[in-house]
């Protein structure tokens, strides 16, 4: 009998999208014949370990840009609408949660009593740690009060002294507390910096987002993207839906999303979509919104690293080859420019295959003309008209509209000028919604 495949599951119940994980990453489990191991870790500690820019205190939206704070608000009220899971926005975010997470620490292996706690992740841990993120995420509670924790651990079912596993002056909290710090830096060397994170198969997966990829990993074959909403039966009478795509050539994560689309829209059939494509210039938008040009440079090295590696898992995944630039980042305005003189599907796609699989320097007149020749385009004229104020000024006008619809970034989208959707790894929900699937309501700068 072969031995089950794991999955080592990173968390602290002071993440909601962990929160969200928890309820998902069984389902998964079972699905691709795996096992959950379930290791509490302090995200503090990662923070900290990892030179998070928000300090080993902070969440990671603190650092945030006001427009990208409210669309990862949003997004979390998305997920756990479409997930169907019970979320209450707490009165009291972000608490402090060592106790917490050191009492998930000291769990026992099984309720027949402790074994090793390094690996105490069946029934007792696994049911205190849903017992802990319910009193957080559903109940209201203050896990910094030790009768929260106490009346926890006797729910599952767990006769233990909270204070004495929270004092680390006893045998069984010097433990405890050895357990987590020994977790936490399990984790930072296998390159977490956030959670919740999946070790699986030697390689770590960070996100609520990525249950396909992890799902994918351990099965060996290609597991779809959640959808909340099946293409409806009357969709052919259906008035036609618009859907609207912000994007610059500067992007690799909008390069993949693009070669998605045409995928997107003919599992949509019979339903009508009308594509509308806003070229935005990324560096524009962040200068509006207070974000680093290259938004790689705000990032922590270890989450900079995880960042390349995903960008591989994705192009596995989406079975899409790319071949990174030499001359990155890209200068983007003069191809932008000709776009919004002929905004064609066929120009832009000879575009983004120029810059992303031929490394060729899109940004470059010269270089520019040749592709757009070869592509069948009179280069000539199009390179002349994007001098034209009228072509400049249009440019301008679509990067001020999406500016003005609270784009973080780009890929973003919208559907019926509705919510932004940011990201290319959304569009499940893009599919969802134009499906006619409602997201919750757009919300302010919602506390995460």
């Amino acid at each position: 009998m072969k031995p089950l495949k794991e999955i080592i599951f990173y968390y602290d119940v002071v993440c909601p999208f962990a929160y969200a994980a928890s309820r998902l990453v069984e389902g998964m489990a079972r699905r691709a014949g795996a096992r959950v191991r379930w290791r509490p870790v302090l995200l503090g500690g990662l923070y900290e370990a990892t030179e998070a820019p928000q300090g080993k205190d902070n969440s990671a939206t603190s650092v945030m840009a006001p427009a990208r704070k409210m669309v990862t608000a949003n997004d979390l009220q998305i997920q756990f609408q479409r997930y169907r899971i019970p979320f209450n926005s707490p009165s009291r975010n972000p608490q402090k949660t060592l106790n917490a997470m050191r009492l998930l620490a000291a769990a026992p292996q099984d309720q027949r009593g402790p074994t090793d706690v390094a690996d105490g992740d069946t029934s007792m841990r696994r049911e205190l740690t849903h017992a802990l993120y319910r009193a957080y995420w559903v109940e209201d509670q203050d896990l910094t009060d030790s009768k929260v924790l106490e009346k926890a651990a006797r729910d599952v079912g767990w006769s233990i002294s909270v204070p004495e596993v929270l004092n680390s002056a006893t045998t069984q909290g010097s433990r405890a507390a050895a357990v987590l710090r020994a977790n936490t830096e399990e984790a930072v060397g296998r390159g977490a910096f956030g959670v919740p994170s999946f070790w699986v198969n030697d390689r770590l997966y960070w996100g609520l987002d990525r249950f396909a990829l992890v799902e994918s990993e351990l099965t060996g074959h290609h597991v779809p993207l959640f959808r909340a909403a099946k293409v409806p039966e009357d969709a052919a009478t259906r008035p036609e839906q618009t859907l609207t795509i912000y994007f610059d050539f500067s992007s690799p994560w909008t390069f993949l999303g693009v070669t998605q689309i045409p995928a997107l829209l003919e599992s949509l059939r019979p339903l009508r979509v009308r594509v509308e494509w806003v070229p935005i210039l990324l560096g524009a938008v962040f200068k509006a919104i207070g974000t680093p040009v290259v938004p790689m440079t705000g990032l922590s090295p270890t989450k900079a690293a995880y960042a390349h590696q995903e960008m591989q898992y994705w192009l596995k995944y989406h079975n899409v080859k790319l071949q990174f630039p030499s001359n990155f980042p890209l200068r983007t305005v003069l191809p932008l420019r000709v776009f919004c003189a002929q905004p064609d599907d066929r120009l832009r796609d000879a575009v983004f295959t120029a810059a992303w699989q031929k490394d060729l320097n899109i940004g470059e007149p010269e270089v520019l003309s040749q592709v757009l020749t070869e592509a069948g385009y009179d280069s000539q004229t199009l390179i002349a008209k994007a001098s034209e104020q009228s072509v400049k000024d249009k440019l301008k006008e679509c990067t001020a509209r999406g500016v003005a619809a609270g784009i973080c970034g780009a890929p973003s989208f919208q559907v019926n000028d509705g919510q932004v959707i940011f990201g290319q790894d959304r569009l499940d929900v893009v599919a969802d919604m134009l499906c006619g699937w409602t997201p919750p309501g757009i919300h302010t700068l919602a506390k995460l």
